[in-house]
């Protein structure tokens, strides 16, 4: 995505933490440090919490609870792609009181999956 793509911002000492489901593994570093290029912003998610699964990923909620994570079982990146694109498309015409997708990246522990 062109707007804003995340970025690994910096390497910092980190847990990790990895749960086992349905549809595969998650291992997530704690914390997960992002640098947002649409807005030079970072943001650093802390303390994971697994919120939800289904079938085209698992979301994580964070100790802010201001910011969700889905990350995408393979094959369904795509969907989370065009997902991000609509949410950006709302943002843009200021449809209040919806999610806003900050950008997409791809999932380090896992070639097949994304962020």
């Amino acid at each position: 995505f062109a707007c804003c793509s995340l970025l690994l911002a910096e390497p910092v000492r980190a847990e990790s933490y990895e749960w086992k489901l349905m549809n595969g593994n998650v291992a997530l570093n704690d914390p997960i440090i992002l640098h947002i290029t649409k807005t030079n912003e970072k943001v650093v998610l802390m303390k994971p919490q697994l919120i939800g699964v289904g079938g085209g990923g698992a979301v994580f909620a964070f100790d802010d609870a201001q910011k969700l994570l889905k990350v995408s079982w393979e094959g369904s990146s795509k969907s989370v792609q065009r997902e991000c694109s609509t949410l950006k498309l709302m943002e843009k015409h200021k449809i209040e009181a919806s999610e806003h997708c900050l950008g997409e990246y791809s999932y380090s522990n896992d070639n097949n999956k994304s962020r």
